[in-house]
C-alpha cells in the first residue's frame, strides 16, 4: 500500500517534470523566436541608419550645387545686365549714322 501510494506520487513528479520540460523547451524556442526577431531588427536599424547616411550626404550635395546654381545665376545675370547696356551703347553710337 505505501509503496503503490510512493509509485503513484513518484510517477506524478515524473510527469511535473516532463510537463516542465516540455514547457522550458517552449521557452527557449520563444527565446530564439525573440532573437531572431532582434537581430533583424538591428539589420533594419543599420540599414536605415546608411540609407539616413546616404540622403545626408546628397542633402548637402544639393546644398552645394544649389549654391553654385545661385553663384552661375548671379553671374549670368551680370553679364545680361552688360550685354544690355553695351547694346544700348551700340544702338545710341548707331543712331549718328543716319541709314
Amino acid at each position: 500500500l505505501k509503496l503503490d501510494e510512493t509509485k503513484l506520487k513518484l510517477s506524478s513528479v515524473a510527469d511535473g517534470i516532463h510537463a516542465t520540460k516540455s514547457e522550458m523547451h517552449g521557452v527557449l524556442q520563444q527565446a530564439d523566436n525573440c532573437n531572431n526577431a532582434s537581430e533583424h531588427v538591428v539589420d533594419l536599424m543599420t540599414n536605415l541608419s546608411a540609407i539616413a547616411e546616404e540622403n545626408a550626404a546628397s542633402t548637402e550635395q544639393t546644398t552645394v550645387s544649389m549654391g553654385e546654381l545661385n553663384k552661375a545665376t548671379v553671374a549670368l545675370t551680370e553679364t545680361a545686365k552688360e550685354l544690355r547696356r553695351l547694346s544700348d551703347t551700340l544702338n545710341h553710337d548707331l543712331e549718328f549714322f543716319d541709314i
